[in-house]
């Protein structure tokens, strides 16, 4: 039983030890068989077969230079897939299970909680992205793979779907969303808030966005840049990479601006 028991652990390291990356690290030898020239073939035969299965156990490591493919984010993200589902390719981005809404825990700049002020207060306000609701049509919100183009060196690109003819206002990619801690009823004309990582100045246009309405609409600016001039006066502002020189001429009776 021992005997057995160092033949078995001798046979579980096989090739070991008589090949190591160094080589073939043994001899065989074929024994003589007298006049029998059938035996001596056999043996010869058998010897040649045992070395090269060992020769062939040889292996010799080698590093194989390659690209590994990985994808970056330019500014925060997030993934939509959770710990109990992933998304594939062609999958829907309303699958149950997919995170559906994101909020300032996922994306803690972008989304981060604002507040504004008006002449009746400061009021606080949230923000969200909500993903594609899983009750729109699959088809249409699904994550594929565009087919190559005409050009054998142009490579497919991936595609989030695409729009129906006459989509609905359900339907949607993803949709931005601002949520007040209170209704907002003051005059909040000329008033900033960060939108979604943005700065806004709120037009005067805006008309019922504030109250019960049925013609909600709040216009803003692209900018919080607020200067206040009498007629005659000149200020210097700088949107994006461009200065601009703009001088108050002068002001309507209906309240307009006339600047160049």
């Amino acid at each position: 039983m021992m005997g057995a028991t160092i033949g078995f652990a001798a046979l579980d390291a096989y090739p070991a030890p008589f090949v190591t990356s160094s080589g073939v690290q043994s001899l065989i030898v074929v024994g003589s068989q007298g006049t029998d020239p059938v035996g001596l073939a056999q043996d010869v035969s058998g010897a040649i077969n045992i070395a090269a299965r060992l020769g062939g156990a040889v292996t010799t490591t080698v590093a194989v230079p390659g690209a590994v493919a990985t994808g970056s984010v330019v500014g925060e993200g997030k993934l939509v897939a959770t710990r109990t589902t992933n998304i594939f390719l062609n999958d829907t981005l309303g699958k149950t299970g997919l995170k559906s809404t994101l909020t300032k825990d996922d994306l803690p700049t972008l989304l981060a909680k604002g507040s504004l002020s008006d002449s009746v207060g400061t009021h606080k306000y949230d923000q969200y992205i909500d993903l594609t609701p899983g009750t729109t049509n699959p088809a249409n919100f699904n994550l594929a793979f565009d087919r190559p183009g005409s050009s054998s060196t142009t490579d497919p690109a991936y595609n989030f779907g695409r729009f129906s003819t006459s989509p609905t206002a359900s339907e949607y990619m993803y949709r931005t969303r601002i949520v007040f801690d209170v209704g907002i009823d003051g005059n909040a004309t000329s008033k900033s808030l960060k939108l979604f990582g943005n700065d806004y100045t709120i037009s005067a246009d805006s008309t019922g966005w504030f109250a019960d309405s049925t013609a909600d609409k709040l216009v803003l600016f692209g900018g919080a840049n607020i200067n206040t001039l009498h007629g005659g006066e000149s200020v210097d502002v700088t949107i994006g990479s461009s200065s601009y020189h703009v001088t108050l001429a002068g002001v309507t009776s209906g309240g307009s601006a006339v600047v160049h």
